[in-house]
């Protein structure tokens, strides 16, 4: 990611999946908490990454709680936004990607995005 970067906050880039399963892996910056509203960056991050997916033609996709670490994000708000920007991108782009995963790291963020899905 070093060569696409430094990268900021509401950004992304994507590198290749390495020994990974996965062909590709695109690093979403989430924004620290507690630096003024920064729900649109995570937002933005979100949607950065559904596009370039769809750019590189990639038909799924998995999410994690992003910035839920080290960013100190709070994780009901940002698996809700998360499904929300998700939400619309999708509508705004039909048939663009075939699978969505939001994958929860624990049973709580698991939980939380059920939540987020149906709310």
């Amino acid at each position: 990611v070093r060569e696409h970067g430094p990268l900021k906050p509401g950004q992304a880039a994507v590198t290749t999946g390495g020994m990974l399963q996965a062909s590709h892996v695109i690093h979403a910056v989430g924004p620290y908490f507690g630096d003024g509203d920064n729900d649109p960056a995570l937002r933005s991050a979100t949607r950065s990454a559904l596009d370039i997916a769809h750019g590189e033609g990639l038909r799924s996709i998995a999410f994690p709680a992003i910035a839920t670490g080290a960013r100190d994000y709070p994780a009901d708000r940002s698996t809700a936004i998360i499904v929300s920007a998700i939400s619309d991108w999708l509508e705004e782009h039909p048939n663009a990607l075939t699978e969505v995963r939001l994958v929860g790291f624990t049973d709580r963020l698991a939980e939380l995005f059920a939540a987020a899905l149906t709310g």
